[in-house]
């Protein structure tokens, strides 16, 4: 899929006026307004450019030049950036309050993509409180021509990798995790040992540590004698503990660690994506991290956990409808049975989740929908739906463990035994296979083809209400 990025000039910082030059071939996007405190502004948006310009792998040069520009929205409450590492192990998140904006003139909302240069990094590093500051995202707020030239344009290949990393971030974000706001202090004293400290051998990963009625821990393998408390925290849940990895990749937080008030870190579960959320003031900063390095956005299978039930055509279209005049809109808000539809519109570039407060935003990162094949799954769902003949059992309950309604699944197939739970909107929240592929990945990688056969069978039932 071939897009035309077409700016009016390139983006610029002059005369006290950070102009954001907008894609021309995109509905038009257009803001102005005076920042309250343009140095946060400065190291949010510089904390960004470090996620662009992160890779903690080796890329072809083919691979290194075909970076895609972020992309900007500008809501009703809020401006927000969103960009991929380069390569695409990260995705990073900015937003700044609309009240953090003297605003000047008509607001148009919308999102597009944005001229995001070196060039522009190296002038914002010249923002200083002492001077009035203007953002202005839209091609009307460049007042200056570039090299002679009024209008520049490049065209790049939009690859199906690059649209299955947005569907794979909101199907991550769609998880249930646990969740808490723990001290940036303790986080950069546990960077700061793994920058002092070269790990002998393996195990590399991450360990949160979980224990009834105390503090969460977190140990940086191997170096099990010597865990790092996480002051402020409790857990008052059944003794578990967390694996991830990523501990590299916990450098993109380091610009933002020492003015942040605190970090909302999400932990879905062992070897799965997880995030940090930097609180600065009414700022964010926010790091999503895919379940290890090498395992980029543009080749994973979150989606397959999400529902699988299609989502009635009224019902979307009135989700679709309300939640593009509202903007921004709770689960609450949106009324009973509303979920599906609403996580339908993150997978198809619609709209996004926002992990923290878990409202919903308006955000179309296309003028139309993303295709079904940017999902990626295909090839998986069509060997799962060859086993279908190969099942053996498959067994249907319906339970309420902790107040949480939950459909649980049993199973056989191919001699493959499998056990897995659906929450009340259907999504996976567990599941458990004996094959190999379960063995090495969990569910880092999505559910196997065991899980998704279970979970499709025809000899499913309607369970009954808990």
């Amino acid at each position: 899929m071939e897009v035309a990025l077409a700016y009016a000039s390139k983006s610029e910082l002059r005369d006290g006026s950070l102009s954001l030059a907008t894609n021309r071939r995109r509905a038009p996007v257009s803001f102005s307004g005076r920042c309250r405190q343009p140095v946060i502004m400065r190291r949010l948006l510089l904390a960004l450019q470090g996620v662009i310009g992160g890779n903690f792998q080796w890329l072809t040069e083919a691979e290194w030049l075909a970076t895609l520009d972020p992309v900007v929205t500008v809501h009703r409450d809020q401006v927000f950036f969103e960009a991929f590492s380069q390569d695409m192990s990260a995705y990073g998140w900015v937003s700044i309050p609309m009240a953090e904006f003297e605003v000047q003139g008509q607001v148009e909302y919308g999102t597009t993509n944005i001229d995001f240069t070196h060039q522009l990094g190296t002038a914002l590093q010249r923002l200083r409180s002492s001077r009035h500051t203007v953002l202005t995202v839209g091609a009307g707020g460049v007042g200056v021509k570039t090299d002679g030239q009024g209008h520049f344009e490049k065209k790049v290949d939009l690859p199906d990798p690059w649209q299955r990393g947005f569907v794979q971030i909101q199907s991550a974000l769609g998880m249930a995790a646990w969740q808490t706001d723990v001290r940036p202090a303790d986080l950069l004293s546990v960077m700061a040992w793994l920058r002092e400290h070269r790990p002998p051998g393996p195990p590399h990963g991450l360990r949160f540590q979980f224990s009834p009625g105390e503090e969460v821990s977190l140990v940086a393998e191997p170096w099990e004698d010597h865990p790092f408390r996480l002051r402020g925290t409790r857990y008052d849940g059944v003794s578990r503990s967390i694996r991830v990895w990523g501990r590299k990749r916990l450098a993109l937080l380091s610009p933002i660690l020492p003015y942040a008030d605190r970090v909302t870190v999400g932990l879905p579960g062992r070897s799965l994506p997880h995030w940090y959320v930097c609180h600065v003031g009414p700022y964010r900063f926010a790091v999503v991290l895919s379940g290890h390095t090498r395992a980029n956005w543009s080749e994973s299978f979150f989606d397959l956990l999400a529902p699988t039930e299609p989502t009635e055509a009224d019902m979307a279209e009135a989700m679709r409808a309300r939640l593009q005049d509202r903007q921004v809109m709770t689960l609450e808000e949106a009324g009973p049975n509303a979920e599906s539809a609403l996580l339908s519109l993150c997978r198809s570039g619609e709209a996004m989740r926002d992990p923290v407060d878990r409202t919903f935003r308006w955000r179309p990162l296309f003028d139309t929908p993303l295709l079904a094949r940017a999902a990626g799954g295909d090839a998986r769902v069509e060997q799962a739906l060859g086993l279908m003949a190969r099942i053996t059992t498959v067994d249907r309950e319906a339970r309420s463990p902790h107040g949480r309604v939950e459909t649980h699944l049993l199973g056989e197939v191919d001699g493959e035994k499998v056990k897995l739970a659906l929450d009340a909107a259907g999504r996976l929240r567990f599941g458990q296979c004996t094959c190999e592929f379960f063995r090495n990945h969990f569910l880092a990688d999505g559910p196997c083809v065991h899980m998704l056969a279970v979970r499709s069978s025809p000899r499913l039932q309607a369970p009954e209400q808990p």
